[in-house]
């Protein structure tokens, strides 16, 4: 962008009374005023320099003269990173901003912004990329390609995401996804059932709505596309929130009353989707505990790891996790978990589970077993044996 004449003028005019740093103020200043903020964020590192009695041509990054070592010099800048990418937010220039604020580890400003904003349609992939892809507000990120693309994209995109953010953010996520097709679901039953004439109590839930309704499903009638119902009940497995593990057990009882054909197979332990994740869901709400426990702790025992992986043995020990049975976790890792097979970070260490049992002794007689003096050292170092 040019510059306009006048401004060379006032600059030699300020350098000649008040010296370089006055005139460097002064451009800084012109710059933030006609919010070149790009220009703005150069003259700061000039500055930066100057003050430190640096050559002020070389930026960050650039020098050849050690100066990029000068931890002076880095916190300025990083500074300016800070002032430069706060003025972009204000402006709305997101992805400008997050040019200057992920260098300044400013994550928290930029998620209160997406969090509070809301996209048009020519920002929304700007908003995806930095809310979900980036990892600074998944949720939001989530939801704003559920209302631009869709619950087909939004299941997509998600599944490439998921293993990317921290364990926290994918819970959120998955719980976001659960709800949004439980709202979606619930309607279109409400709206089929009010076809009939018939008006349901306004907080049924899906579990009542269809309870006593088989001819819902006639014909092989669905309300929802079954393959996205499969794939938002698998998302769930990671949920920990009751009232989402609620939702997603309203879901389990929709789906296991769809016609067989519409029922497509899972992996073990959930070969029988719709049934052993209701299961799994109803335990963590306190319902048919045992039966629970029983259904994946057959499953566990007859997988063999190496054949077949680790998901029956690791979706057995959260159970067992998910229900402080930690003494039962214990001992079902002992036995069911071959020494030199790594488990899954969803799924509790050893050493995670004898923190909660207080069982140190046992844990550093199953280390012996296992010939695993390092988790043995770190059993002594963690627990105190």
């Amino acid at each position: 962008m040019a510059a306009p004449a006048e401004w060379f003028d006032e600059l030699r005019r300020v350098g000649s009374a008040d010296g370089p740093a006055a005139s460097l103020e002064h451009l800084a200043s012109t710059f933030r005023n006609a919010k070149r903020y790009h220009d703005l964020f150069d003259v700061r590192l000039m500055q930066n320099r100057l003050r430190l009695r640096l050559p002020v041509d070389r930026k960050l990054g650039q020098n050849n003269d050690g100066a990029s070592r000068n931890a002076d010099l880095e916190d300025a800048d990083l500074a300016s990173c800070g002032e430069v990418g706060q003025l972009l937010l204000a402006e709305g220039r997101l992805r400008d901003a997050w040019m200057y604020l992920q260098a300044s580890g400013d994550r928290q400003a930029m998620a209160a912004a997406l969090a509070a904003g809301q996209p048009g349609e020519d920002e929304a992939d700007e908003w995806i990329q930095l809310a979900l892809h980036e990892g600074l507000a998944p949720v939001c990120g989530l939801r704003v390609v559920l209302e631009h693309y869709g619950t087909c994209n939004a299941i997509t995109t998600l599944e490439g995401v998921l293993p990317t953010l921290p364990l926290d953010a994918q819970q959120a996520c998955a719980a976001a996804m659960v709800q949004h097709l439980h709202e979606e679901l619930r309607a279109n039953i409400i709206a089929h059932i009010e076809q009939q004439r018939e008006r349901p109590p306004a907080d049924a839930t899906i579990a009542e709505l269809v309870a006593d309704r088989c001819w819902l499903f006639d014909g092989g009638s669905y309300h929802i596309d079954t393959s996205h119902l499969g794939s938002v009940v698998r998302f769930a497995r990671i949920v920990t929130d009751a009232a989402a593990v609620d939702l997603a057990w309203d879901l389990t009882e929709y789906g296991r009353r769809l016609d067989s054909q519409l029922q497509y197979p899972g992996e073990e332990p959930f070969t029988d989707v719709y049934r052993s994740h209701g299961l799994l869901f109803g335990a963590m709400l306190g319902n048919d505990v045992d039966q629970a426990v029983a259904y994946f702790r057959e499953r566990a025992e007859r997988a063999d790891c190496r054949e077949l992986g680790t998901g029956p043995v690791e979706a057995y020990l959260i159970l067992l996790w998910r229900l402080q049975r930690f003494d039962d976790a214990l001992e079902a890792y002992a036995a069911l978990v071959p020494a030199n097979v790594r488990l899954s970070p969803y799924a509790p260490t050893l050493l995670d589970i004898a923190r909660q049992s207080g069982r140190v002794d046992r844990y550093l007689e199953i280390c012996r077993q296992r010939e695993d003096p390092i988790a043995f050292a770190a059993g002594l170092v963690d627990l105190g044996g």
